[in-house]
């Protein structure tokens, strides 16, 4: 574990007092603690969670925010999004999230599916169809029905359900925000949606404030 300097530490200090002087945000009323925190990361960088669903109306109204936060977001927090399943219908589409992200067409598919689901109306029933969608972005229908069966994606189900469960997260609405994997965010009459990524970067000055007072990992590999 390296340490950091005390001049660091104040700084830091100093950058968390400022958030939280200009705003103050109550666990309770603007976030609540997950049902079981995840461990820390090794690189000392802070996880932001984006729980959601291409079926929730919700989800679809919030990625204007997601966006704009993603593209200023600051170095050391990693950013990363889960597929809930809430029922059966809403399972083939975290399948196909996981599997777009395994080939590597995410990035340009993400919006698309949001789009075709919220505005163009469009239903999906099967993987054959989400396939067909899909096979835009560059694939084949064949080879992305061929990829969703596979291993790797199967596992990334798996963990997807493991951590939005009851013994993990235990997520109950969308979107939800996971903070270092110990604090939730939703939309509330508390919390609009416009609001929840500033709790997100408070609870984040927060936590790097408390990791410069244990210390730091100087990077990946390196043990705490």
């Amino acid at each position: 574990m390296i340490r950091v300097s005390s001049l660091i530490l104040t700084l830091v200090l100093l950058g968390f007092s400022a958030v939280v002087s200009a705003q103050e945000y109550t666990e309770g009323v603007h976030y609540t603690r997950t049902a079981n925190a995840s461990p820390p990361r090794r690189d000392g960088r802070i996880d932001v969670v984006e729980v959601f669903s291409y079926m929730c109306p919700h989800c679809n109204s919030f990625q204007p925010y997601v966006k704009n936060w993603h593209n200023n977001v600051a170095e050391n927090v990693n950013f990363y999004r889960v597929p809930i399943i809430f029922n059966a219908s809403w399972q083939p589409f975290a399948l196909s999230y996981y599997t777009a992200e395994t080939m590597g067409i995410l990035e340009q598919a993400h919006g698309a599916m949001f789009n075709a689901v919220h505005r163009e109306r469009k239903q999906f029933r099967s993987m054959d169809e989400l396939a067909e969608f899909y096979a835009q972005f560059g694939v084949t229908a064949d080879k992305f029905l061929a990829t969703a069966e596979s291993f790797p994606v199967d596992m990334k189900l798996r963990k997807g359900v493991q951590q939005t469960g009851q013994k993990g997260w235990f997520v109950q609405s969308t979107p939800t925000l996971v903070v270092a994997g110990k604090y939730k965010v939703n939309a509330s009459r508390s919390v609009p949606q416009a609001e929840m990524l500033k709790i997100v970067d408070f609870l984040v000055a927060k936590e790097t404030a408390l990791q410069a007072q244990v210390g730091v990992v100087a990077g990946p590999g390196e043990s705490q």
